[in-house]
């Protein structure tokens, strides 16, 4: 007995020596594309050209699983929203998938707001999985108490506690999150991330939803932290020479930030849309001080192997999606529409959203020199070259906003026009950055913000063209989501009258757009033009 005493003694002094791995497998922003996304990062048109989805994603975490040690499997965000699957049947279709997929926690996105805060209230209270965010204040909404929603959870992984911090964006629209109150997330971090610690957590991971650059931030001032795992700026993050698909990295995986203290610690994000499948090992050493830091992104391409629970509940849910299915019109063009780059220039999607919007328009409102608005964060899917279905088509602006035309003050037109580029950044690009039809605008970045407008000018149906003058009104036509303030855009509301509103939700204006004018080849010409 002495003898087996001393040899489990023995045992533990080496594991101590030898300090201790953690293997952190991750996705952000999966947006409902339980069958996956299209190389371009638009909807799959065939099971052999999709890569990622839930089955591909579940059979490689399971495969990981097996052969890693100390495993976490972890969803940081905006599983709603952006799929017909979702814009169908809500969370209905997400919480069987969830609870299949098994996570060791998730954090909430902004995009789980979307339908408001009862939708979100049935999916928490269905699904197994921790839900944690400790930078929201409950205390007027009942219906989100602790039962479905916590700060934190600490999880024993191979002998060792690991405290896992949740946290959300502040950037959500008042009017869906209701009477949750959305708090600046550093300082929420610090206490939750403190917390755990005194709860005898020797590892302490920030799981949640802020985009990359707040995230590197977040690593920087929280000290308690040993690992950031983001989500929310769909950030592709690579260290290597050799690349495996068509995605442009925006900075290394790990992205590693250094403290004041000299603390050392690693920030990743997982792309978008269960294409990539996170894969994080940290090593620390007898006094769980991180030594080391590596890992990729995995590409899940389509010859990867798919669970069959999965597939199995996929099938059942494909049999009431027929009518998406059907073809609406056709593209002569692959037509990007990647946030990737619709947030960082002019793109061949965000033209063809608002030269249908500027149609729609000029037939519900009898006015002249109309000008279409939108933003780059509004376009969410590509679609290649060829016949295109209701349901790739409805995923490109997927969101249920009816459609307004007002008469706008030029003044607040230039202003806007300036605050599309105000934070215009080259690593995540601008959800604000403006895609247009019946206008041509010329950016000079080089100049401070508030004063890169160099010229905007309308240009009308038959050719013409038009200044814009800040004494003078125009007419433009935007989301509803815009008009009330979305993503920052605060110019419209107060000072705009509403001529026109839409009886039904934005994709339902490109859909009839595409319908009934024949194949769309994007017309020639800049319409926004950026020198830097």
């Amino acid at each position: 007995m002495d003898r087996l005493n001393c040899v489990c003694v023995l045992l533990a002094v080496v594991r101590t020596l030898a300090g201790f791995e953690l293997n952190i497998l991750h996705i952000n922003d999966a947006h409902a594309h339980i069958d996956g996304t299209s190389r371009s990062s638009g909807l799959c048109r065939a099971s052999s050209s999709c890569y990622g989805g839930f089955a591909r994603v579940v059979a490689k975490v399971k495969e990981l699983k097996a052969k890693e040690k100390n495993t976490l499997w972890l969803s940081a965000g905006d599983v709603f929203q952006g799929s017909p699957y979702f814009s169908k049947f809500k969370s209905d279709v997400l919480v069987p998938f969830v609870n299949e997929m098994g996570f060791d926690a998730q954090s909430l996105g902004n995009h789980e707001f979307d339908e408001g805060v009862p939708e979100l209230a049935k999916y928490l209270k269905q699904v197994t999985s921790p839900v944690l965010c400790c930078n929201i204040d409950l205390s007027e909404e009942p219906s989100l108490k602790a039962k479905v929603l916590s700060d934190s959870k600490i999880l024993e992984v191979g002998g060792t506690k690991v405290g896992i911090v949740g946290y959300l964006t502040t950037d959500i629209l008042p009017e869906n999150t209701g009477k949750v109150k959305i708090l600046p997330e550093v300082p929420s971090l610090r206490r939750a991330a403190a917390e755990v610690r005194k709860q005898g957590a020797q590892v302490v991971i920030a799981l949640g939803h802020s985009g990359y650059e707040p995230e590197l931030e977040i690593a920087k001032q929280v000290e308690e932290l040993d690992a950031v795992i983001g989500g929310h700026s769909h950030t592709f993050l690579y260290t290597g020479d050799k690349l495996d698909g068509m995605d442009k990295p925006k900075g290394p995986y790990p992205t590693m930030v250094t403290q004041s203290s000299g603390k050392k610690v690693p920030v990743v994000q997982a792309f978008q849309f269960t294409k990539y499948l996170g894969h994080l090992r940290l090593e620390f050493d007898s006094k769980f001080r991180l030594v080391n830091s590596t890992g990729a992104p995995i590409l899940l391409k389509p010859n990867f192997p798919r669970d069959k629970n999965i597939l199995a509940m996929q099938e059942k849910w494909d049999q009431n999606m027929t009518e998406v299915c059907q073809v609406v019109g056709e593209f002569k063009k692959d037509m990007e529409g990647d946030r990737t780059v619709c947030r960082f220039q002019e793109c061949p999607m965000g033209n063809f959203a608002a030269d249908a919007l500027l149609d729609y328009a000029y037939k519900n409102v009898n006015e002249s020199n109309i000008i279409a608005f939108l933003h780059g964060g509004l376009i969410r899917s590509s679609i290649e070259k060829g016949k295109a279905t209701v349901a790739e088509v409805s995923s490109v602006l997927p969101f249920k906003d009816n459609t307004v035309v007002l008469k706008v003050p030029g003044a607040k037109l230039l202003e806007a026009l300036e605050f599309s580029v105000k934070d215009y950044s080259l690593i995540v690009g601008t959800p604000r950055f403006l895609q247009t039809s019946g206008l041509k605008v010329k950016f000079d970045l080089k100049k401070p913000p508030g004063s890169r407008v160099n010229s905007a000018v309308i240009v009308g149906r038959s050719g013409g063209t038009t200044n814009i003058l800040r004494k003078d009104s125009y007419n433009v036509v935007m989301s509803k989501f815009t008009y009330n303030g979305g993503d920052g855009y605060e110019f419209f509301k107060k000072e705009s009258v509403i001529l026109h509103e839409s009886k039904g939700p934005i994709d339902g204006i490109l859909l009839e757009y595409l319908r009934n004018r024949g194949p769309y080849e994007p017309p020639g010409g800049k319409r926004v033009e950026l020198e830097s």
